[in-house]
């Protein structure tokens, strides 16, 4: 099957699906024209969709409320709508924004295809002018309405909080709507981010100090309060590709270990395919580390600013009387956090670690049987066409003429022997030499993997004991954490007996007052 030039990456993902040979089997199966999107995607890098992985997480979210009104920012070529309405319960909408003419044309056909026509349907152009008519068309002419169940934003991050504050200035968001947003850590909207997890006060300071991007009558609403899960969504998302990739390890150790010739089996794995797994895993683990590295800054900031909330300046009375439940909540659930962090790094760890020591071991397997093939040696330098043939070999005298070797008697054949005797002997020395030097070869090769496997251990101990050292300071923190508790606790308790004791015998002098 022959696909034409297109002008776009999502043109030439429309021809591939309506030429493909499978065209009339997929028609009417969502699943089938996703996979046949997510089959080609790689190939024109066509890398604006959300995946399967992190569609799981929103459709696992999804089931969880079980939404009969969902609505979609950002609908591109409808693969996410597509995604989404497959799992949305026969009675249930789903409406799609999208901005892009040709996009919300290829997605349309494409929806078509899966058969979800009558469950999708494309609003074309800006979020912040089809909204209103959105909510006007939905309240409908008895002015009933009722706030979205499930909203899913995946179009410009810079338009994720002016177009969030229009659908709470619209009342399409209310107590009980989920709102997913995806690339909130990575590549990053930290606006976004920091505008859900933020205060009532903030969030009212926050409108009042920046002027909606759609037009200052969306201020949206401050009251709105988010419970947020970005963590615990992006980490899942994570754990779930460390799984994959040290499945994938498993898969092609064997594989990936055997030597490669040009004797070998053309099934097995060349050096350029060794060469290119080691390339793509090692991208694929500094993400990683990048995504992780997100995180943890994310996670830091949101202590910070979680302190600043739970912390106000009180007085002396306020602080007798508080109640601590509220920052325990806070400071176990950054303590689980913090774990669940942790683990992630030291997962990271073990399978970049497992798959550097096999990619070790592949070199140093290669190192040496480049080092024991002795045969390969100067076989280049000699050309087997410049030696002529024995016929027409002539044996030379001590004079310099020559002879054939009809000529040579027995007594001048015992002569040359004995002559080329210590040529010979001179010859299997450097023999047994070579020998020596491949077997010292041999020997040192054998003592670097020893140090090598001795430095590994070392290395793993040194970690273990960073990781001992970092329990117990942790423990030591929770413990000091306990101590200053107790310590705010007795001192409360304190305070409220010295108040106590003024107030009665305050009590008791005006009643002595009085009596007398």
């Amino acid at each position: 099957m022959t696909i034409e030039k297109s002008n776009s990456k999502e043109e030439k993902l429309e021809e591939y699906i309506f030429t493909h040979p499978e065209l009339e089997s997929i028609r009417g199966k969502p699943h089938e024209v996703l996979r046949l999107i997510e089959e080609y995607a790689p190939k024109i890098k066509l890398s604006m969709l959300i995946g399967p992985q992190k569609g799981k997480v929103v459709i696992d979210e999804m089931k969880k409320c079980d939404p009969k009104l969902m609505i979609e920012l950002g609908c591109y070529v409808g693969y996410s709508a597509i995604l989404f309405a497959s799992e949305l319960p026969d009675d249930a909408k789903y409406y799609s924004f999208e901005i892009n003419e040709k996009f919300a044309a290829i997605a349309t056909k494409l929806i078509k295809l899966a058969g979800l026509q009558d469950k999708v349907t494309i609003f074309v152009g800006k979020a912040c002018d089809k909204l209103p008519e959105f909510r006007d068309w939905l309240s409908g002419c008895d002015e009933k309405f009722k706030p979205v169940d499930f909203i899913f934003i995946d179009h410009w991050k810079d338009m994720y909080v002016p177009d969030l504050r229009v659908l709470e200035t619209l009342g399409l968001i209310a107590p009980g709507t989920i709102v997913a947003a995806d690339n909130i850590l990575y590549p990053g909207v930290p606006d976004y981010a920091k505008y859900v997890k933020g205060s009532p006060r903030y969030r009212k300071e926050y409108n009042l100090a920046h002027t909606n991007k759609n037009g200052g009558k969306y201020l949206g609403r401050w009251n709105v309060l988010y419970e947020s899960d970005t963590i615990e969504v992006e980490s899942q998302e994570l754990y779930i590709m460390l799984i994959q990739l040290n499945k994938f390890i498993k898969d092609v150790k064997s594989a990936y270990l055997a030597v490669s010739d040009e004797y070998s089996n053309p099934s097995t794995l060349s050096i350029d395919d060794k060469n290119e797994i080691d390339q793509d895993f090692n991208y694929k683990i500094q993400q990683m580390y990048k995504k992780l590295n997100y995180l943890e800054t994310y996670e830091s900031k949101r202590q910070e600013v979680s302190n600043v909330q739970d912390n106000p300046s009180r007085g002396w009375f306020t602080s007798v009387f508080a109640d601590d439940e509220v920052l325990l909540y806070h400071e176990t659930i950054t303590i689980h956090r913090k774990q669940v962090l942790r683990f992630l790094m030291e997962t990271l760890n073990y399978v970049n670690k497992t798959f550097d020591s096999i990619q070790q071991k592949r070199l140093t397997r290669e190192r040496q049987l480049n080092l024991l093939n002795f045969q390969n040696i100067q076989e280049d330098e000699i050309d087997i066409d410049d030696i002529p043939p024995q016929d027409d070999l002539d044996i030379i005298n001590n004079n310099g003429n020559y002879f054939d070797e009809e000529q040579v008697s027995p007594n001048q054949l015992q002569e040359l022997e004995y002559e080329n005797q210590e040529f010979l002997n001179l010859k299997i020395n450097q023999v047994k030499q070579v020998e020596k030097v491949q077997q010292s070869i041999l020997d040192i090769i054998n003592i670097q993997n020893d140090l090598s496997f001795k430095l590994q251990d070392q290395g793993n101990q040194i970690g273990n004991l960073m990781d001992t050292h970092s329990e117990i300071e942790m423990e030591v923190s929770l413990g000091n954490k306990t101590l200053n508790k107790s310590k705010k606790s007795n001192k409360k308790a304190a305070n409220m007996l010295i108040t106590m004791a003024i107030v009665f015998g305050c009590f008791i002098l005006f009643v002595d007052y009085i009596s007398f």
